[in-house]
C-alpha cells in the first residue's frame, strides 16, 4: 500500500451495505478520529470502504458509537459540491478492521478481522478466506 492509514476510530453512523449492478456488497461508514492533544486535539473524518464477503460480515457489526482499529489504503478524491466548488473526500479501503468492546446496540466486543464474531464473546482475528460465507 502506498498511503498507509492506521487509526482507532468512531463510527459516525450504522454501516451502510449496497450491491453494485455486477453484485459485489460495498460497505461504507463515515468514521471519526482524533490527532493531536490538548488544545491542539482536532477530529477528522473518513469514508470506510471494503467490499464483498467482509462487507456482508462487518455490516451488522458497525454501528453509530461503536469503535474499531482500521488499516487501510487511503484515497481522496475531488467532488464537485452541490452549491459549486470543490471539496475533497478522504475514503480508506479496509485491508483490517478489529472491533474494539463496548460497542453500542448490544452487539459483540473483541476483533473482528475480517468481520464475525467467533464466539458469544467476539474475539479472534478473520481473514476473507476464513469467513464461512
Amino acid at each position: 500500500m502506498s498511503n498507509v492509514f492506521s487509526a482507532t476510530v468512531r463510527f459516525g453512523q450504522d454501516a451502510e451495505l449496497k450491491t453494485t449492478q455486477g453484485g459485489t456488497d460495498v460497505l461504507q461508514v463515515r468514521a471519526a478520529f482524533d490527532s493531536g492533544w490538548g488544545d491542539n486535539k482536532h477530529t477528522s473524518w473518513v469514508t470506510l470502504v471494503t467490499f464483498g464477503k467482509r462487507a456482508t460480515g462487518l455490516a451488522p457489526h458497525i454501528k453509530k458509537g461503536g469503535q474499531a482499529a482500521v488499516w487501510g489504503e487511503l484515497k481522496v478524491r475531488e467532488y464537485e459540491k452541490q452549491g459549486g466548488g470543490k471539496g475533497v473526500a478522504v475514503d480508506v479501503v479496509v485491508d483490517k478492521l478489529d472491533l474494539i468492546g463496548g460497542q453500542s446496540g448490544g452487539q459483540p466486543s473483541g476483533n473482528q478481522g475480517g468481520g464475525m464474531p467467533s464466539g458469544p464473546a467476539g474475539g479472534g482475528n478473520f481473514d476473507d478466506d476464513q469467513i464461512p460465507f
